[in-house]
């Protein structure tokens, strides 16, 4: 479920609706909870995610706007 979610957020960032699409109807296929799918646009905040998801979807958000542009603060954060 996480790498759907990572997918629909980076594919978000880099404005490919085609991706946000596919990555929505998995997460749908895969029975998600849509509360939860609907809550991932307010990751850093909603009681939905811990902190290890916060730092995969960070990472995805930023990696999607700008490849080279995930932080060593990110990337220490997802380890």
């Amino acid at each position: 479920v996480l790498k759907r979610l990572v997918g629909l957020v980076c594919s978000a960032a880099a404005g490919c609706q085609y991706c946000v699409a596919h990555n929505a109807h998995g997460l749908e296929i895969e029975g998600v909870d849509p509360a939860r799918q609907a809550a991932v646009w307010e990751f850093e905040t909603s009681p939905l995610f811990t902190p290890a998801e916060r730092a995969a979807l960070r990472v995805a958000r930023s990696a999607g706007q700008v490849p080279n542009g995930v932080t060593a603060a990110e990337l220490a954060d997802l380890r």
